[in-house]
């Protein structure tokens, strides 16, 4: 990867892209973006799905539909902390959710799956997501 985008907080292009879709098209034209996607060479392919949510964000209608749909390619997972520099995380598997009327909150079923102090703890857990990602493949190869 380039220094210059390995540098980057952000596209700028992108954030003013989405802000224009929404103001653009406006309502009924529903999206939505992950924060994180985890990724192996070998083999290749998706191991996670991150979303870095503060405390007491909740999960939307419109995310639990895309989180349903990119379950089916991998696990998705919700990353909470108030600082995403430092830490804690508290780390949810995201099981299933279902979508109810527009203006009410929508039923999600997360799984608590651990806390991590700092990013070396959260470094160990993605760790152990691609392990068993790879384990998995192998296994699925023999």
């Amino acid at each position: 990867m380039d220094k210059h985008k390995r540098d980057l907080k952000g596209s700028k292009n992108r954030d003013e892209w989405k802000r224009a879709h929404k103001e653009q098209l406006g309502n009924g034209y529903y999206g939505g973006d992950l924060d994180y996607v985890v990724v192996e060479f070998k083999p290749a392919g998706v191991v996670a799905f991150y979303d870095y949510k503060m405390p007491y964000d909740s999960v939307s209608n419109t995310e639990i539909v895309y989180y349903n749909a990119l379950l089916q390619i991998a696990p998705l997972y919700i990353v909470e902390g108030s600082n995403p520099q430092k830490g804690p995380f508290k780390v949810s598997r995201y099981v299933k959710g279902h979508p109810v009327a527009y203006n009410k909150p929508p039923i999600v079923n997360l799984e608590f799956v651990r806390v991590c102090q700092n990013w070396r703890e959260f470094g160990e857990f993605e760790m152990s997501l691609r392990e068993n990602y790879r384990y998995s493949l192998r296994s699925q190869e023999a």
